[in-house]
């Protein structure tokens, strides 16, 4: 997987949190009855047409960072496994 600079990886969040924003305000207002269901949706729309790759980049660097984690816990319990056994084999 390649990787963004920070700078620019930073300034693409910075980016989708304000259309999030923008996002979360249109859908208050459907909620409220001030935008029409047709209009919510070309929001909708818009708002995953401009903001995919954004979605993409931040999602990888998300699982990328949980996979690393799941790895260090692994290898955690496997020398755990590890020292136990020898543990065991020691005392007979």
């Amino acid at each position: 997987m390649t990787t963004e600079p920070n700078e620019a990886f930073s300034a693409r969040v910075e980016g989708l949190q304000s259309s999030i924003d923008a996002l979360r305000l249109q859908l208050q207002r459907a909620s409220q009855s001030e935008i029409t269901a047709t209009e919510l949706a070309a929001t909708l729309r818009d708002f995953w047409r401009d903001q995919e790759p954004a979605l993409k980049v931040v999602a990888a660097a998300v699982l990328e960072s949980l996979r690393v984690q799941a790895l260090e816990q692994a290898y955690g319990w496997r020398e755990q496994i590890i020292r136990a056994t020898e543990a065991q084999r020691d005392r007979r």
